[in-house]
């Protein structure tokens, strides 16, 4: 026997706060037999992590920092309603977070420093709690917003920045659609250290000619002002998240999967490095591209090593 009841929309105001909406995936909708008619979502989906000092950069409040979070290119081929959900795996001690987009080109887009974010406006904005005088943290953040054929970079965050956590980004669309991660090749821009490295590993003397070691005061004069341009009110501090672009500066560029290893290498536990600590990450990265352009005469980005030549290479790095 079914029975069927009717509820008025003021008692079932009265008597609710929240509705929740489940979006099902294709996977998902197969095992429901009423949906099996339906036409199912695409979606595609991006697993990643907030990093303290990598990718932990907090919402657009912090502007200095903000550009550091997980960039994801989202393209559509037309103008569509797309559903963005952005759940945290933190469960004990979940955070306030949510997330940001920008309208971009649907062509390559390798990287997206901070100064597009200081000069163009976002186009959707998530809230980043249920309760805005108390901050309370959920799980879960969803957004149903109508897009314009193009690209878009979306920017998953924490409320805070240095706050760490794993994080999985749906986006929902009944058309098909592009989800990538937005990161660098790591190349050398520019030489930032001059001929002194090179008569170091030379001659294996620990001596410097006087010409190599001009060389080496000029580089360490020039490493120091992108340094302090990095620091706030000029402190002799650095911050974790700041170290990517004070790198870049110096003449590395370098992915995500670069900086998370120099920044567990040489961040101190306040979160902080200090010169001399920027300096040695500069020589091993330094001494690390010298290695590989040696074994990669034809530039073609790929090189083949003896366990014997990885293991010198390493001691030497």
């Amino acid at each position: 026997m079914c029975f069927h009841s009717r509820i008025s929309y003021s008692d079932f105001i009265r008597t609710f706060t929240h509705l929740e909406l489940v979006h099902l995936d294709s996977e998902t909708a197969r095992d429901e037999p009423s949906l099996r008619h339906k036409t199912p979502w695409n979606s595609r989906a991006f697993q990643g992590a907030w990093q303290k000092g990598v990718t932990a950069g907090g919402c657009r409040n912090n502007i200095d920092t903000f550009h550091i979070n997980p960039q994801l290119h989202l393209i559509l081929s037309e103008m569509e309603e797309v559903v963005i959900s952005l759940n945290q795996h933190s469960v004990i001690e979940p955070k306030v977070i949510g997330f940001t987009a920008y309208p971009v080109t649907k062509n390559g887009v390798d990287s997206i420093g901070k100064s597009f974010y200081k000069k163009h406006k976002s186009l959707v904005n998530s809230q980043y709690t249920n309760n805005r005088q108390n901050f309370i943290p959920v799980f879960q953040v969803c957004e149903r917003v109508p897009l314009e054929q193009g690209g878009y970079v979306i920017l998953p965050t924490t409320f805070e920045p240095g706050q760490e956590s794993s994080f999985t980004l749906r986006v929902f669309s009944s058309k098909p659609i592009k989800l990538r991660m937005i990161d660098v090749a790591p190349c050398l821009i520019q030489p930032a250290l001059l001929q002194a490295k090179g008569s170091l590993e030379a001659k294996r003397t620990g001596r410097l000619k006087f010409c190599d070691f001009k060389d080496l005061m000029v580089s360490l004069k020039f490493w120091q002002s992108a340094f302090k341009s990095h620091t706030k009110e000029r402190t002799g501090i650095l911050k974790a998240e700041r170290l990517r672009d004070a790198l870049e500066d110096v003449g590395f560029r370098l992915s995500t999967e670069v900086v998370s290893t120099l920044v567990l290498r040489y961040m101190r536990k306040d979160g902080t490095l200090r010169f001399g600590d920027f300096v040695s990450a500069v020589l091993r990265l330094s001494m690390a591209f010298n290695i590989f352009e040696k074994k990669d005469p034809l530039q073609n980005g790929n090189i083949r090593m003896t366990m014997s030549e990885w293991l010198k290479a390493s001691i030497l790095c």
